[in-house]
């Protein structure tokens, strides 16, 4: 019997070994982040972990054990600790191979470190805490150090706090940060105030109302698409697309209302329409999809709650189409990886799906026919999305790098200001 994960109603697990690393370009390209029960080993470098060469190690758990990516750069990035601005506050993101919701094999894990050319081993069992298992992440809390400290960030002056988002002059360019919000657990009144309290932000800074990553985008291009989508088509959804739209529930990933045609650039007249006839081949099977199609870009579909997506990984995608230059930071030496993680498309949970059932009385015969397990949850891709200047591109399939590659050192795995700094450097070339 094996575990993803240990869980009951109120708690997710977590193991964790108070210990993180970071990659710096060095010929073992890991060195210690943050260590709370011996701060001395900061900086060391951390040579092998039982007794193999520690690169080998993160390398081989990332690729069999972390999934958010095809891209295995990325995926060793996550392995390993990194800064990121989530929530309004600099957060440690990643850190898969040290903190983990899957049982360990192993009770203990040891480090060969190399601090200051003296070589020592340390040993780390694995712990549970207590106070961060609460179904949140016990790392997830605000990042203070020497270059951060609440809005301070190195040597960039803070210029503009709107909470979700900030804003920094540093030397002669500016640096906009948008925070990751997590939203998923307000309800729409709640919803709409967030949204309206970012708006108010922005209209004190730059006179626009400005909403989410889409409307951001939309201000700096506005002449920008979104891109075109499509759903799967199978008996599951063509239930779903009927129901939902002849509920017309205002922005629904299913309510054919929400899409404008691609080939006539309006709305669609009906149902049968929206569905079309249109078959494709993937992964060797015919596969049957609605006919292309893009989100309607209205306010009122944009404050509502939708099916998860991933608009960091698209935004930064849209960029990449009209040339906007792209940096990455971190993975192997003289090897660009993606600085999208995810291709953009709609994936719907199990959970959602049985909310759904349970919703719509008219989904009842379709709930008897299938069989939801109650104790795991699946994701299943519902939506592809295709590439704005290549309509014949799924963005699932395709593989954006980054233009420019930057990598970590003691300062900068610390201090944000000092890779936009870097960034900066890049992006001028251009």
């Amino acid at each position: 019997m094996s575990y993803n994960r240990f869980a009951s109603p109120e708690f997710s697990y977590y193991f964790y070994q108070g210990f993180s690393m970071y990659s710096v370009i060095r010929p073992d390209g890991t060195q210690v982040f943050d260590d709370i029960i011996d701060p001395s080993t900061i900086d060391c470098q951390v040579t092998h972990i039982d007794d193999k060469p520690a690169i080998d190690v993160i390398t081989e758990f990332a690729r069999n054990n972390i999934s958010n990516s095809r891209d295995l750069n990325v995926r060793f990035n996550t392995a390993l600790a990194s800064l990121g601005y989530g929530n309004s506050d600099f957060i440690i993101y990643g850190q898969y191979f040290s903190l983990r919701q899957k049982l360990p094999t192993d009770p203990t894990i040891s480090y060969t470190l190399n601090c200051s050319d003296k070589i020592f081993n340390i040993t780390r069992e694995w712990i549970v805490p207590n106070s961060g298992s609460i179904k949140i992440d016990p790392t997830l809390k605000a990042y203070n150090s020497s270059y951060i400290n609440e809005t301070l960030v190195g040597n960039a002056s803070l210029i503009f706090d709107a909470i979700f988002s900030r804003f920094y002059t540093l030397q002669d360019f500016g640096v906009v940060l948008i925070s990751t919000e997590d939203t998923t657990g307000l309800n729409i009144g709640e919803l709409n105030r967030f949204l309206t309290n970012m708006i108010v932000g922005f209209k004190l800074l730059a006179d626009k109302a400005v909403i989410v990553a889409d409307y951001i985008i939309k201000l700096l291009f506005p002449n920008i698409n979104i891109f075109p989508e499509d759903i799967k088509i199978t008996d599951v959804s063509t239930a779903f697309i009927e129901e939902i739209s002849n509920a017309d529930v205002v922005g629904d990933l299913f309510n054919y209302r929400s899409y404008t045609s691609t080939i006539k650039n309006n709305s669609f007249d009906s149902i049968n329409e929206f569905i079309g006839n249109n078959t494709y081949t993937r992964g060797g099977a015919q596969v049957k999809f609605t006919t292309k199609a893009f989100r309607n870009d209205s306010l009122n579909f944009q404050i509502l709650p939708v099916p998860p997506k991933f608009p960091w990984t698209e935004e930064n995608m849209r960029l990449a189409e009209v040339n906007v230059p792209t940096v990455s930071v971190g993975g192997f030496p003289n090897n660009k990886f993606s600085f999208a993680s995810c291709s953009g498309g709609t994936v719907l949970s199990s959970d959602t799906i049985s909310a759904a059932l349970n919703n719509y009385q008219n989904l009842s015969n379709l709930a008897s026919r299938l069989t939801l397990s109650q104790d795991l949850t699946l994701r299943f891709v519902c939506a592809e999305v295709y590439s704005i200047n290549n309509p014949d591109e799924v963005m699932d399939f395709s593989f954006r790098q980054a233009d420019y590659q930057l990598y970590y050192d003691e300062q900068s795995a610390r201090d944000p200001s000092s890779l936009w700094l870097q960034a900066e450097q890049y992006i001028k070339k251009r």
